[in-house]
């Protein structure tokens, strides 16, 4: 079965985590309406569906035998480095193997940066250089388990691979849990604590995002031949640029390199364009300027009440 689970990547961040949830709890709605615990358990065994937890970790959503699994995990890798790593350097009678509490404890740090969406994931991966580092003394010196690099490796193993499993611990099962337990579902859906992840709308979202960088880099192309004078190379690109998405300044420009051409009536049409398309909260002066110059390519077309009415327009958007 394909687990799709979406952990709450604010959760860390230095912001008031308290308002903004309660912000999205419209939108955590919307996302939740109408779905049926029986979507959701054909959705989660398909891989379409997936949950992001709102309120924090899974964990604390998690009750039963599966609360208790995640707390042993974590007892593991919080508890038991600084209860045996003393006990077997006071049998053996050094002490220096008490750095292998520090080496547990950093690398389970390091494991938490695993999903990261910044310069610090590079923590996560200090187990790979310090595991290639291990073999290599390995094969230069032997493996010897009472040696200091071989013992702070598993002490570092032990800490690191107990943190991850404990995690994927509490994803997998929470998902599990509310498939097998509607009550519970029909509860953190109520209270907002969940918001149901459709594969499809995530799909087709990144979908949406890649056309959008796709027609913001042929702008990028389009806004370069028109300041080098390629005005119907340009109008190619700012046209191909609005197949795949449609923004404002492609409409402009793709109407400023009509005007140059003398394409009156194109540029117009390509001005009412990109004024229909003005959002509620537009940079007025930019918009201003597209009336002015829509008004002045009327005027040359004769169309002296309609430019009035764009200029007249213009003036508006300052008041």
């Amino acid at each position: 079965m394909y687990i799709w689970f979406k952990r709450n990547e604010m959760e860390n961040d230095k912001i008031d985590f308290q308002n903004i949830y309660k912000s999205l709890i419209p939108k955590i709605q919307e996302e939740n309406k109408g779905i049926s615990h029986q979507q959701f358990i054909e959705g989660v065994e398909s891989g379409t569906m997936g949950i992001k937890v709102m309120t924090g970790e899974p964990s604390h959503i998690l009750v039963g035998k599966e609360k208790v699994k995640f707390t042993f995990f974590v007892g593991l890798y919080t508890f038991a480095p600084i209860i045996v790593i003393p006990i077997l350097s006071y049998l053996i009678g050094n002490w220096w193997l008490l750095l292998g509490i520090l080496f547990s404890y950093a690398f389970t740090s390091f494991a938490a940066w695993k999903e990261a969406k910044h310069p610090g994931k590079w923590k996560a991966r200090i187990i790979i250089y310090f595991s290639l580092f291990s073999i290599g003394y390995w094969l230069f010196y032997g493996f010897r388990f009472y040696d200091y690099i071989t013992f702070f490796f598993f002490c570092s193993l032990w800490g690191h691979v107990l943190f991850l499993i404990s995690e994927n611990s509490q994803n997998f099962d929470l998902l599990e849990l509310l498939k097998n337990d509607k009550i519970l579902f029909e509860k953190v859906i109520a209270e907002s604590k969940i918001m149901i992840i459709q594969r499809d709308k995530e799909d087709a979202k990144m979908a949406e995002e890649i056309k959008q960088n796709q027609a913001s880099t042929l702008l990028d192309v389009a806004n370069e031949k028109f300041k080098k004078g390629k005005y119907d190379e340009a109008i190619n690109d700012y046209s191909e640029s609005i197949k795949l998405y449609p923004f404002i300044t492609a409409f402009e420009g793709r109407g400023n390199s009509k005007l140059k051409l003398e394409d009156y009536t194109g540029a117009i049409s390509d001005y009412s364009e990109a004024i229909n398309r003005m959002p509620p909260y537009a940079d007025k002066k930019k918009f201003a300027n597209i009336y002015r110059i829509r008004g002045e390519v009327k005027l040359l077309l004769k169309l002296n009440a309609e430019a009035e009415l764009d200029f007249s327009a213009a003036d508006q958007l300052f008041v």
